[in-house]
C-alpha cells in the first residue's frame, strides 16, 4: 500500500477570526494545502452564513453554499470574545496557534487586545496575518470594505 504524502503545511495550526470573503477564503487555501485551521466565529456566526447568492440577500442559516466552499476542511467554533471567559479560551487557542489570520477592522482589534504589538509580545513565534481592504494607514483602514463601499471608491 502506498503511503500518503504529507501536505506542505501539514503540522501548521491556524487559528482564524475573520468573515465575509477575502481571510477565509485565504484559510481555506492554507486548509486545502494541509494546514489545520480553526475559525472562531462570533455568537451568532460569520454573516456569510446567511448571505444569499447577492450581497446580503438573507439566505436560510447555513444553506450558503459560498459559506460551505470558503470554509470546507476548517474546524468550526463560537467564542465570545467580549466575556473574560470567552477572551481566556481565545487566548489559549493562540498558544498552539502558529498563524493568527483575521481581517477584523485595526480598531476592534485593539480593543479586544488582540492587536499586532499585544499578541506579539505574549506569542513571539505566532505570524499575524492581517487582511484590509484599505491598507493599514490613510484615512480609511477602520472603514470595512465590504463590496459595495468599495466600488464606490473607485
Amino acid at each position: 500500500m502506498e503511503q500518503m504524502k504529507k501536505m506542505p503545511l501539514e503540522g501548521i495550526r491556524v487559528v482564524e477570526l475573520a468573515t465575509v470573503v477575502a481571510a477565509p477564503t485565504a484559510s481555506r487555501v492554507l486548509c486545502a494545502f494541509g494546514a489545520e485551521v480553526i475559525k472562531v466565529e462570533t455568537k451568532i456566526g460569520d454573516e456569510m452564513r446567511r448571505a444569499g447568492e447577492f450581497e446580503m440577500v438573507v439566505c436560510e442559516d447555513d444553506k450558503n453554499p459560498l459559506f460551505t466552499i470558503q470554509n470546507s476542511g476548517k474546524r468550526l467554533t463560537s467564542i465570545d470574545l467580549k466575556n473574560p471567559d470567552g477572551k481566556a479560551a481565545f487566548l489559549k487557542l493562540l498558544e498552539t496557534a502558529d498563524v493568527f489570520l483575521t481581517n477584523v477592522r485595526l480598531p476592534s482589534l485593539g480593543r479586544l487586545g488582540l492587536d499586532y504589538e499585544t499578541l506579539h509580545k505574549a506569542y513571539p513565534g505566532l505570524v499575524y496575518a492581517h487582511f484590509s481592504g484599505f491598507g493599514p494607514k490613510g484615512p480609511t483602514p477602520p472603514s470595512p470594505a465590504l463590496t459595495a463601499r468599495r466600488s464606490g471608491c473607485a
